[in-house]
């Protein structure tokens, strides 16, 4: 089964105009400020056009109607964000164990921040480009800090805290809970240090959603067994496609754990043999497969 996680993390991503990188290679400097030296304007055209030219026009509509932005802007922010995650993987090298996290801002994310613990760094920072700002925890502390968590979790009550993630705009790994006494247990039996750790309470709990997967069987009506051909979404509707013998408008269906799947939307049969089952909202659909083969037995 797949959760449905919460998306307040995303959301306050978006919100801020900030993405988090998380230090790749590669050989562009970062959109703003000085030049590197270690990749000539060739090189820095090169990674522009590969991030920029093979992007599908639906994903730089998505980020104008998402981002509020026009088509120009995000270009340059695909440009910026390509070129930005190469400095950041360089800096994350040279910084070391002092390195603590890189971003980028703005609408086209002309920004690049690059955290570390120690002020002294600030200069080599400088010279790639980008904006340092100094913190207390370093990147390694913080993922420590969260696989403790992770491992504290198999053997913890995780329901009234069902996230956690490092954040390296508060350079805290981040609990959200519906209960903070919940947070304060896990993080108790983790060992972590309280410093590195940052509660936020929540009211979203994570819901376990039963996967929709092409070739596995389904019943209609609570009698007759065919199986699902492959997912399908239609707008925001999740569904899957399958064989028009099986069922007719209005049949409703079940999965092969008997629990209540969603209901025929159209069917073709005679002639053509297809239909489509809308799902209700304890199914998703995935990109795995059972088996190949007939839509149907």
């Amino acid at each position: 089964m797949l959760q449905r996680h919460t998306r307040a993390a995303c959301a306050a991503v978006v919100a801020t105009g900030a993405l988090v990188l998380t230090g790749l290679s590669g050989t562009a400097n970062a959109g703003t400020g000085a030049p590197d030296t270690q990749a000539g304007p060739a090189a820095q055209s090169a990674a522009r056009t590969l991030h920029t030219a093979d992007t599908p026009a639906a994903v730089l509509r998505a980020m104008q109607r998402d981002l509020g932005i026009d088509r120009r802007q995000a270009e340059q922010r695909l440009a910026n964000e390509a070129e930005a995650g190469a400095t950041a993987g360089r800096l994350r090298g040279a910084l070391g164990a002092d390195f603590a996290g890189a971003w980028v801002s703005g609408a086209e994310s002309g920004t690049l921040t690059v955290a570390t613990t120690d002020a002294a760094d600030a200069s080599a920072i400088r010279a790639r480009g980008a904006e340092p700002t100094v913190v207390r925890h370093s990147l390694a502390a913080l993922d420590a800090a969260k696989a403790g968590l992770d491992r504290a979790a198999r053997h913890t009550p995780t329901a009234d805290a069902p996230a956690w993630y490092v954040d390296v705009l508060t350079n805290r790994v981040v609990i959200e809970a519906v209960r903070p006494a919940a947070a304060q247990a896990l993080v108790k039996a983790a060992g972590v240090d309280r410093g590195l750790v940052r509660v936020k309470k929540t009211a979203e709990r994570p819901r376990p959603l039963y996967d929709l997967r092409g070739g596995e069987a389904y019943y209609i009506n609570g009698n007759t067994r065919c199986s699902i051909g492959f997912p399908i979404t239609r707008g925001t509707q999740q569904g899957f496609a399958t064989a028009g013998h099986c069922g007719r408008p209005g049949s409703t269906t079940t999965g092969s754990n008997q629990v209540s799947q969603g209901t025929f939307q159209a069917s073709v049969f005679p002639g053509n043999d297809m239909a489509w089952v809308a799902v209700n909202s304890s199914w998703t659909a995935t990109l795995t497969s059972t088996r190949t083969g007939r839509t149907s037995r």
